[in-house]
């Protein structure tokens, strides 16, 4: 087997770095692409047959250091009680939640019977590999989960959520309690058939500040992680913009972030980290939202004696607009440049 994945996990020595994709099996495939044509995306998830076929195709083609099962986060969201509407548009809940009794209503499901679909999937893909890299299993961290249920989808603000966390925070606690309690046996029977490394996806995590993320999100994903040291099997905690939560994650001795490209997380690879390097480990993954950048839409007239004037010229093509008080509109190029194409003055900051 390839173990390289699991190796680097384990903070032991590797000859390259392992790679994996997330969203490996995707719409840029063609081979998924016609599956997809076939059938619906929660049907997809729910069929191994289907499930395995679509977690190897990347595998095939790309030759990739594991294969994360082909679901969905929202998988045991559903197994709860919650009516479920997943296509390409993003997951979808008619009927979100918004009273206690809601929170109420929600089961702690047996996942053999409610979710056993997913376990058969990741063994039927460790047959198809034939145990050539290791496969992933996953699940998401429970404030991630609760936001989708609390906001019925994605959201930009996470308003309804936030307000439960501040309005409610002993019925946000008792949500996530419930959502902890589901997600603990579901990753043990991933574990049980097959998966070698899990993964909790915390998407929506970097929408708390550090104080906040310790008190309603933290504690849970501890449990979580803890939970699943007795399998043995190594845990990726994976978060969006949480970069900030560094200090909190790397305080539990269980967590050892590792250096990476392609993530925000600088801790040295020695850090904080456990003695005893054959224990599970967590490893994270912060990705970094890179900031945007304005687009300048004037640059600064610079005179033909290198003095700057008080007008910005439009690079856009439009009409250039006065900077100095009380000077009127131009049109075309400044005058103090005549016919010359303006220069960008480099010691200007562009808003």
């Amino acid at each position: 087997m390839n173990d390289r994945l699991l190796r680097a996990a384990r903070r032991q020595p590797v000859d390259v770095t392992p790679v994996w994709v997330m969203r490996q099996a995707g719409r840029y495939l063609p081979e998924y692409r016609t599956i997809r044509g076939k059938v619906e995306f929660l049907e997809l998830c729910k069929t191994p047959d289907l499930a395995a076929e679509v977690t190897v195709q990347p595998v095939t083609r790309l030759g990739v250091d594991a294969a994360i099962i082909f679901s969905d986060i929202l998988i045991p969201v559903e197994a709860m009680g919650m009516e479920l509407e997943l296509g390409d548009k993003g997951p979808h809940f008619p009927h979100p939640l918004r009273t206690a009794a809601d929170v109420a209503r929600l089961g702690v499901p047996d996942p053999e019977e409610a979710t056993g679909f997913v376990a058969e999937a990741i063994r039927r893909t460790r047959g198809a590999l034939s145990d050539a890299v290791p496969v992933i299993g996953f699940a998401g961290a429970p404030f991630t989960l609760a936001a989708y249920m609390v906001e019925g989808g994605g959201s930009k603000s996470f308003i309804l959520i936030k307000r439960l966390l501040f309005e409610q925070p002993k019925l946000a606690h008792a949500l996530f309690e419930k959502l902890t309690e589901t997600l603990i046996p579901y990753l043990k029977m991933q574990v049980e058939a097959g998966a070698r490394i899990v993964q909790v996806f915390d998407s929506w995590g970097g929408e708390l500040g550090p104080e906040d993320y310790e008190t309603f999100a933290l504690p849970y994903v501890q449990r979580i992680v803890h939970a699943l040291k007795a399998t043995g099997v190594p845990v990726i905690v994976f978060g969006t913009s949480m970069s900030m939560l560094l200090p909190q994650l790397v305080r539990w001795r269980s967590f050892s972030p590792r250096p990476s490209s392609r993530h925000v997380c600088k801790t040295s690879s020695d850090a904080r980290a456990p003695s005893d390097t054959s224990s599970t480990l967590a490893t994270a993954s912060f990705r970094r939202r890179r900031p945007r950048r304005p687009r300048p839409w004037w640059t600064p007239c610079i005179a033909s004696g290198g003095t700057r004037c008080l007008r910005r010229v439009d690079v856009r093509g439009k009409s250039p607009s006065p900077r100095g008080a009380g000077t009127s509109a131009l049109k075309g190029t400044c005058p103090c440049v005549a016919s010359r194409a303006p220069r960008v003055d480099s010691r200007v900051n562009v808003w």
